[in-house]
C-alpha cells in the first residue's frame, strides 16, 4: 500500500496530541478499547436487525508477511520487530452496515462524510444518528494507543446506488513525532506530524481504501482472518504489534508503593490473559445488552470472544443481575433476573425518578436496585466468585461493611460509570461484609425537555453532556443530571435506611442507643487523629490530634424527653485561630454533614443543638472559668481574645459551637450541649473541625 504523510498545516494536530486526547487515566486503557469499538459497532446496525454482533479476536501474526504492506515503514519496522511473531488484537463485527459513505474527500457532498471517513481519515467527527454512542468524535484514538499506533481498518458494504458489495481497506498510523524510535520519516520541510495513512494512490500524494478482493484476502490470512462474503457487510479493526503483558499491566491498578492495590494483592485470573481480560470487561460494560432478547430499543449484542458465542447463562453472577436488573428498569419485567433468583430471597425495588417542570412526562428514568447476598454472587463454595467490586473494577473493600454500587446507562445500554462514592451514592447506608446494594438507573430516552421551550429529547440531552470518554454525565444550562444522581440517591437511601427495633420500653431502649455508642466519629476522619483510647475511664473518649485534643465525657450524660445532655471538651495543644465543635449524622460510610444530610439527600435534620453552658477554662495557660449560656444565634461568649458562639447551616439548624481567636492561641472549652433529638433511628456523632 502506497503511504500518505499527514503534512504541518495551519490548524492541524500532531499524533502526539491525539494520543493525549482523552484525558482518562481513571479507566484501563483495554477497556476504553472495548467502549469504543463495540458502541461503534453498535451504532451501525443494521436497519431493522435483531442483534448486532461482535466477535473480538486476539492472536499473532509473523510480522514479515505484514511490514511489507506499508511503504516507506517496512525497513523501520523489520529493524524494530525481529521476533517470528507478534501479538494481534482484531475486533470483527457482523450484521452491521460497514463503514459507509464516500471514499474520498472529493467525494463528499453537503459535508455528509459518511462514518469511513469519519472513522479512518478524520477525527473529532462524532457519530450523529439517533441514540448513537459518541458526541465527540475522539473516542476513536483509542485504538493508536492500544499497539504501535498502527491501525488496519477492513470493511465491507453495500452500495445502495451501484446495488453492488463493495470492500474497503485502509490503515492509519498515528505516533508521537517526537519519540527517537518513530516509525515515520520526515518530509521535505523536516516537519513531523506522526500521522499517516495507507492505501491506493490517487494523485497528488493522497491515498484512498484499497477496493482490489484479492489483495485485501492475502492481508486478512496474514492474520488469520476470512473477508466478509454473500451478503456480509461489517467491519474489522486490526491492531497489530500489541504487547499483552504491558496492555494487562495497565489494567492493573497500583498504590502508591506500586503495589496491587484493589482486590488485598490477590490477582483475579482474567489479568493472566487477553482474552479473559476482554471476556470479563464487555461483560462489565455491555452486559444489559448482551444476549438480552428483551433489549428495549433495538439491536441486541450478539458477543463471540475468539470464535466462541457468550450468552447470558455465561456470563458472571454479578452482570446476570446487572442485567436483569437494567430490564426490571427499562422493562418494569424481568425473566433472567426472576429466572436467576431462583431459590433466593431477593426484593428488587423500581422507582420512577420525576422531575417536575422540565419534561413532558415528568419521568427521567427508572433506577432498579436490590440487596444480594454472598449466595446469590455465587461467592461461596462451590463457586468461589469474587466479590463484585472485583469485577467492577472498583478500589472500595472493607472488610467490615459494603459501599453500594450505583451504575446508570442511556439508550445505547453501555453502562457510563459504576459509583460508590461522589454524588451518586453517598448518604446510602453502607451493608455488612457478605451483602451489597446494587442499583441500576435507566434513562427515559424518549422524555421531551418542555423547559425553556426546548423540545429536545432527554436522550440527546444527556448525551451530549457526556465527556469524551463516556465516562460521566454533565449538567448544560439546566439541572437534570443534578436532580437525577438527588433522586436516585434519596430513593436508596431511604428504602435500606435501618428501622427502629419495636421495643416494650421505649425510653430505655432510647437510652441503650444513645450510651452504647462512642459518639465519635470513625478512624481516618478529621486531620490525622490518634485511635479514641478511654483515657482511664469508661465514660471518658478522647482524641489526640496533631493540634488539639477531643474529649466526650458521658459520666453525667442523660437522655430525657427526647433531649439529650452532654459534656464535651476540647483543647487546642498549640495556638489556633479556629476549631469548631459539630455534630453529625453516623453511618457506616462514615460521618455524614448536617448540610449535606439535608442538601442532598433531601431530608430534614434527625437532631439539632438547643443550647450549651459554654466554659472558657484557660487561654494561654492561664486559667480563666468564664461561663455563659448559649441559647440561640446571637448569643456570645467572649473572653482575653476568645469568641464562642453558636453557628447554623444555610437551613438555619443549629449544629456547631464555632471557637475563634482574633490572634492563635491555646485555649481549654468545656461546654454541656442540650440537643434536641427528633429521629431515634439514626444517632449524633461529634466532631472537631479544625
Amino acid at each position: 500500500m502506497q503511504i500518505e504523510i499527514a503534512e504541518q498545516a495551519k490548524m492541524t494536530v500532531n499524533g502526539s496530541a491525539l494520543l493525549r486526547s482523552i484525558q482518562n487515566d481513571h479507566t484501563p486503557i483495554l477497556d476504553l478499547l472495548v467502549r469504543e469499538a463495540i458502541q461503534n459497532s453498535l451504532d451501525a446496525n443494521v436497519p431493522g436487525g435483531n442483534y448486532v454482533g461482535v466477535d473480538i479476536l486476539t492472536g499473532t501474526f509473523s510480522p514479515k508477511g505484514i511490514n511489507a504492506y506499508f511503504d516507506s515503514i517496512e525497513e523501520t519496522l523489520n529493524n524494530q520487530f525481529t521476533e517470528k511473531s507478534y501479538e494481534c488484537i482484531a475486533i470483527r463485527d457482523f450484521n452491521t452496515t460497514g463503514l459507509t459513505g464516500p471514499a474520498r474527500y472529493s467525494d463528499v457532498k453537503n459535508n455528509e462524510y459518511g462514518n469511513f471517513i469519519k472513522l479512518v481519515y478524520d477525527i473529532s467527527k462524532p457519530q450523529d444518528g439517533p441514540g448513537a454512542g459518541g458526541s465527540w468524535g475522539y473516542g476513536k484514538t483509542i485504538y493508536f494507543r492500544i499497539g504501535i499506533g498502527l491501525v488496519i481498518y477492513y470493511s465491507r458494504i453495500y452500495n445502495q446506488q451501484t446495488e453492488k458489495y463493495e470492500s474497503r481497506l485502509a490503515a492509519t498510523l498515528v505516533e508521537d513525532e517526537l519519540k527517537p524510535n518513530r516509525l515515520l520519516p520526515e518530509n521535505n520541510e523536516g516537519i513531523r506530524r506522526g500521522i499517516a495513512w495507507w492505501g491506493d494512490a490517487c494523485g497528488n500524494g493522497s491515498t484512498m481504501p484499497v477496493t482490489d478482493e484479492k489483495y485485501i484476502e492475502d492481508l486478512l490470512s496474514k492474520f488469520s482472518l476470512m473477508p466478509y462474503s454473500g451478503n456480509e457487510t461489517g467491519t474489522t479493526i486490526i491492531i497489530p504489534y500489541v504487547d499483552s503483558d504491558e496492555l494487562l499491566a495497565n489494567n492493573m491498578p497500583f498504590n502508591n508503593e506500586g503495589d496491587y492495590d484493589t482486590f488485598n494483592f490477590i490477582t483475579p485470573f482474567w489479568y493472566a490473559s487477553l482474552a479473559d481480560y476482554l471476556r470479563i470487561a464487555v461483560q462489565r460494560w455491555y452486559s444489559p445488552r448482551i444476549d438480552n432478547k428483551y433489549y428495549p430499543f433495538g439491536a441486541y449484542l450478539k458477543l463471540l470472544i475468539n470464535g466462541e458465542e457468550m450468552n447470558a447463562e455465561a456470563m458472571e453472577p454479578i452482570f446476570q443481575i446487572i442485567q436483569g436488573l437494567y430490564n426490571r428498569a427499562a422493562l418494569q419485567n424481568s425473566k433472567v433476573l426472576d429466572d436467576y433468583l431462583g431459590i433466593f430471597e431477593g426484593t428488587v425495588h423500581v422507582k420512577n425518578i420525576t422531575i417536575n417542570d422540565t419534561l413532558n412526562d415528568r419521568t427521567a428514568g427508572w433506577i432498579a436496585f436490590m440487596k444480594v447476598d454472598a449466595r446469590l454472587l455465587k461467592m461461596t463454595q462451590p463457586y468461589n466468585k469474587y466479590p463484585p467490586y472485583y469485577y467492577c473494577n472498583i478500589n472500595s473493600m472493607s472488610e467490615e461493611s459494603n459501599q453500594p454500587i450505583i451504575f446508570y446507562t442511556r439508550k445505547p445500554s453501555m453502562i457510563v460509570a459504576y459509583e460508590t462514592t461522589g454524588v451518586w451514592a453517598s448518604g446510602i447506608q453502607a451493608t455488612q461484609s457478605n451483602e451489597y446494594i446494587l442499583g441500576i438507573f435507566v434513562l427515559n430516552s424518549n422524555s421531551v425537555i418542555t423547559q425553556n421551550n426546548m423540545d429536545t429529547k432527554l436522550e440527546e440531552y444527556i448525551r451530549l453532556s457526556e465527556t469524551a470518554d463516556h465516562t460521566s454525565w454533565h449538567d448544560h444550562n439546566l439541572t437534570i443530571v443534578d436532580r437525577i444522581e438527588k433522586n436516585v440517591r434519596n430513593n436508596i437511601a431511604k428504602t435500606f435506611m435501618p428501622k427502629e427495633p419495636v421495643v416494650e420500653n421505649e425510653h430505655n431502649a432510647k437510652l441503650s442507643k444513645f450510651f452504647g455508642g462512642i459518639f465519635l466519629p470513625p478512624t481516618d476522619f478529621g486531620h490525622g487523629p490518634s485511635l479514641p483510647s478511654n483515657a482511664g475511664s469508661k465514660n471518658l473518649v478522647r482524641e489526640n490530634h496533631r493540634n488539639y485534643s477531643f474529649v466526650i465525657n458521658k459520666e453525667h450524660m442523660t437522655y430525657t424527653n427526647n433531649i439529650l445532655k452532654i459534656k464535651l471538651e476540647v483543647k487546642a495543644i498549640k495556638p489556633l485561630s479556629r476549631l469548631r465543635v459539630c455534630i453529625g449524622i453516623d453511618s457506616e460510610t462514615g460521618v455524614i454533614k448536617i448540610a449535606e444530610w439535608e442538601k442532598n439527600m433531601g431530608l430534614s435534620t434527625p437532631f439539632e443543638l438547643n443550647e450549651a453552658t459554654v466554659n472558657i477554662c484557660s487561654v494561654n495557660g492561664e486559667v480563666c472559668n468564664r461561663e455563659t449560656l448559649l441559647d440561640g444565634i446571637g448569643s456570645k461568649l467572649q473572653y482575653k481574645g476568645v469568641d464562642c458562639v453558636i453557628i447554623m447551616n444555610p437551613n438555619e439548624t443549629r449544629y456547631a459551637i464555632d471557637i475563634s481567636c482574633v490572634t492563635p492561641r491555646k485555649f481549654d472549652v468545656v461546654m454541656i450541649e442540650k440537643i434536641s433529638i427528633k429521629k431515634n433511628d439514626v444517632s449524633p456523632v461529634f466532631y472537631v473541625e479544625e
